[in-house]
């Protein structure tokens, strides 16, 4: 994570923690902040981030099942978006999120749900 995004994901991780709402993610999370770790061969550390993750409070962790899949098929399809931003999309819409943080601007062409850029850092502080 670059260093500017740090204020806006400290206001999404505060109201986690105090209850303001609820987030989730998929374990396609655990993949994505692992590379490096793994790339520098610090197990340990990859290890650290995922028992980390499990332990936000309010923060639930989505398994990728069938119906993910599909539609994260249709996602990628509509939207021409890469396969871990739509199976990301795909898991937050079937358990019921109106939200998707991201700092992919591209996201934002997805309708299903409200796309907040975190470099955006009024939307993201503006709404939690």
């Amino acid at each position: 994570m670059a260093i500017h995004y740090l204020p806006a994901t400290t206001v999404v991780l505060e109201n986690l923690v105090s209850d303001e709402f609820k987030g989730l993610t998929s374990v396609v999370t655990i993949t994505e902040i692992n590379v490096r770790p793994y790339a520098l061969g610090r197990y340990d550390l990859a290890d650290q981030y995922a028992s980390t993750l499990s332990r936000i409070p309010n923060l639930s962790l989505v398994n990728i099942n069938v119906t993910i899949a599909h539609r994260a098929a249709e996602f990628r399809g509509r939207y021409n978006i890469l396969t871990p931003d739509a199976l990301q999309i795909a898991a937050c819409l079937e358990e019921g999120a109106t939200g998707f943080i991201t700092n992919d601007r591209r996201l934002t062409r997805v309708r299903e749900l409200d796309v907040l850029v975190l470099a955006d850092t009024d939307d993201v502080q503006g709404r939690a």
